[in-house]
């Protein structure tokens, strides 16, 4: 698949063929991408300014704001489906540690932040982990437990439309 990956901080980053993502995990999701925000944040990654904050291992694909659609699902994930539209919440916890069940997945002891410490969305497609949605548009459009975050709302606005999503549809949260 094409890819936007960093190979140097300080230095463009560089549209290159790597291996899709591959299902390793029963909790495992791959998205196709349909679109990756470009934000602020990627330019200071660029700039190197995150390198000790986030320990990621150059090269590594960019993009924390991702919607697309499902392409592919683990044995265990039973509330998203290949075809089906999601937004993508730039944080993928586990759902099952103490802090997940207690509601407090920012704290997720194996959290990863897909385009942040890990590969992220400016490819084909990215691996994630099972989406917790409890949002819906058009039945469809999933993010991470009742959390709408400002990479969210971009997704939604920059994508939507293209993801085939239209106005006056309401959202839901817990």
């Amino acid at each position: 698949m094409k890819a936007v990956r960093l190979h140097k901080y300080d230095e463009r980053p560089r549209v290159e063929e790597i291996p899709d993502p591959k299902i390793q995990d029963p909790l495992d999701v791959i998205v196709r991408i349909g679109g990756a925000g470009l934000c602020r944040t990627d330019l200071h990654i660029v700039e190197g300014q995150w390198a000790d904050k986030t320990d990621v291992r150059l090269p590594y694909t960019l993009g924390h704001e991702n919607a697309g659609w499902v392409l592919e699902v683990g044995s265990a994930v039973t509330n998203v489906a290949a075809g089906d539209t999601v937004i993508l919440h730039p944080l993928v916890t586990c759902g099952l540690c103490r802090a997940c069940r207690a509601g407090d997945d920012v704290h997720c002891d194996l959290s990863r932040f897909p385009g942040i410490d890990s590969d992220g969305g400016m490819g084909e497609l990215l691996k994630t982990g099972r989406c917790l949605g409890d949002l819906g548009l058009d039945g469809s459009v999933l993010l991470q437990r009742g959390r709408v975050g400002s990479a969210g709302l971009a997704s939604l606005s920059t994508w939507g439309l293209r993801l085939g999503l239209r106005g006056g549809r309401s959202m839901v949260t817990r």
